[in-house]
């Protein structure tokens, strides 16, 4: 900003009225018109300001202080369970449910224990087709392998087991409902049949855990029941 000539000669005409002799100082002269200017320049500023402020609260729909909106969070909503939510009931053609489970993972075993009474086991699928394997320990019966069905899939216990392996693999599993003598390539040992596994050798242990290894815990609904003779 540069200095008027009207600003330096009213400020001339103050330092050399009182004493005409006296020389004028010319640094004094320039700060008191540096602080002219800039009280000038403030006050040009706060007027700016104070018309912005008009400018704005009378503009239509303008809040000077506006409410932030609230935004609903996003979470994420779990698919409800159709069938595994629900127990096996609790009694099955006048037999009593002596033991149950239910989980929210497949490819995931659990045991069930079994009595000499044990006749019967019942499992329900949230995943139609998912693939369900009874395996016992110690060979005391023969395991079973069968795709779930809607209502459940119906077991008939013998033997005398004491503890039975219930496992749900997901109905896309690489799993195939063939013999391995009818398999082209076959890995006995590994209950391969062409690359998938036999779905007649889950029910040995060591197939069932090499299949839940290559899956992982999965999502899949379900639940098992055992039922007694009376």
């Amino acid at each position: 900003m540069t200095f008027t000539e009207h600003d330096l000669r009213a400020l001339l005409d103050e330092r050399t009225a009182p004493a005409p002799e006296r020389a004028t100082d010319v640094t004094q002269i320039v700060r008191r018109g540096r602080r002219m200017l800039m009280i000038r320049w403030g006050m040009g500023a706060v007027l700016a300001g104070a018309a912005a402020l008009v400018a704005f609260l009378l503009v239509p729909g303008q809040s000077p202080n506006p409410d932030p909106i609230p935004v609903a969070a996003s979470t994420p909503t779990a698919t409800p369970s159709r069938t595994a939510e629900r127990q096996p009931p609790l009694t099955l053609d006048g037999k009593d449910r002596s033991a149950a489970l239910s989980s929210d993972k497949s490819a995931v075993g659990y045991d069930l224990k079994l009595t000499p009474k044990s006749s019967d086991l019942v499992v329900r699928c949230e995943e139609p087709g998912a693939w369900v394997v009874l395996s016992f320990k110690d060979r005391a019966q023969k395991g079973f392998t069968a795709p779930c069905a809607g209502r459940g899939t119906r077991f008939e216990l013998a033997g005398k087991a004491k503890s039975v392996r219930v496992w749900v693999f997901p109905a896309n599993a690489p799993v195939v409902e063939r013999p391995l003598k009818d398999c082209v390539l076959v890995e006995k040992e590994k209950g391969l049949c062409d690359g998938r596994y036999a779905a007649a050798e889950l029910i040995r242990y060591d197939v069932a855990l090499s299949l839940a290894a290559d899956l992982g815990v999965q999502p899949g609904s379900w639940s098992a029941a055992v039922y007694d003779r009376p």
